[in-house]
Parts: C-alpha cells; sequence; structure tokens
C-alpha cells in the first residue's frame, strides 16, 4: 500500500466511519478495492433477482451481461449511495415496515387500541300528546250545562 492511499484515524470511535475493503481473494487482485458492504449488497441483489427471473419469466429474455452484471451492479450503488431522511434504502424501508406493523395509538408510553363495540339504540318510549278539539269540547259542556238546567 502506498502512503497516499493511508487514511489518518485521529481517535478510535472514528473506526467505525471506515469502509473496509477488500483488496484481494486468494491470488486474484482487484483493479479497484471493493468495499465489503458493496460486495453484500451485490450478492443480496443477484439472490433476489434470480428469484425475480424465475416468478417472471419474460425478464429473463435480457442479455446475460446485463441481467447478471449491470443490474445488480446499479442495484447495489443504489443501496449504497442514495439517501432517504439521511439514512440508507434498506434502512429506511425496515424504519417504514415497522411504522407499518406498529400500533398507531399510545396511552403511557404503551399501545393502546380503541374496541369499537356494535352500538345498538333500545326504542325511546313516550307518551303521545292528547290532542282535542277545543271548540268540540267546549260544544259538549255547554250541552250537558243545558240538559241539567232544563232538568231542575
Amino acid at each position: 500500500m502506498n502512503e497516499d492511499n493511508r487514511e489518518i484515524l485521529r481517535s478510535y470511535p472514528n473506526i467505525w466511519n471506515y469502509k473496509k475493503k477488500i483488496y484481494n481473494i486468494d491470488s486474484i487482485k482487484f483493479i479497484i478495492p471493493i468495499a465489503i458492504e458493496d460486495a453484500c449488497f451485490f450478492v443480496a441483489s443477484v439472490f433476489i433477482l434470480n428469484l425475480i427471473y424465475k416468478i417472471l419469466p419474460f425478464i429473463g429474455n435480457l442479455p446475460f451481461v446485463l441481467k447478471w452484471i449491470l443490474i445488480p451492479i446499479l442495484i447495489t450503488k443504489f443501496l449504497t449511495n442514495k439517501k432517504f431522511d439521511g439514512k440508507n434504502p434498506h434502512k429506511y424501508l425496515w424504519g417504514y415496515f415497522k411504522y407499518i406493523i406498529s400500533p398507531k395509538k399510545y396511552s403511557r408510553f404503551k399501545p393502546y387500541c380503541i374496541k369499537k363495540e356494535k352500538i345498538s339504540f333500545k326504542p325511546v318510549v313516550y307518551r303521545a300528546p292528547l290532542y282535542e278539539d277545543i271548540t268540540q269540547n267546549a260544544l259538549m259542556t255547554l250541552k250537558r250545562r243545558q240538559k241539567r238546567n232544563a232538568q231542575i
């Protein structure tokens, strides 16, 4: 390794911020060092694409270089370079799925759900007002008085 490629480590906690790289596998030396994270994403994307190619056979007609090298490299670059809300895409999707699954309402920092009960109404009983025609009532009482007066 040349002196130019070395990075200075100023404090121990910063060691976790440096990408670990693979320079060779056995006797095969790489032209460009490959980060371990990139290699893992590449292998994972190849496995996922293999499943997709078996499920959707019409995508399998793509050329070999495009199907097994170019598309996984593009997926790897997307997953390592793109940030959503300051997070890598796989961590963002993991947090999003956790949000979808988790309860949305909390009471005293504990999940809480409202039980929806079926509302049933009981019949309302009331007295119907008795409406009478006042004029007929008055005429009847007048006739009764006249009969009493005629009898006396």
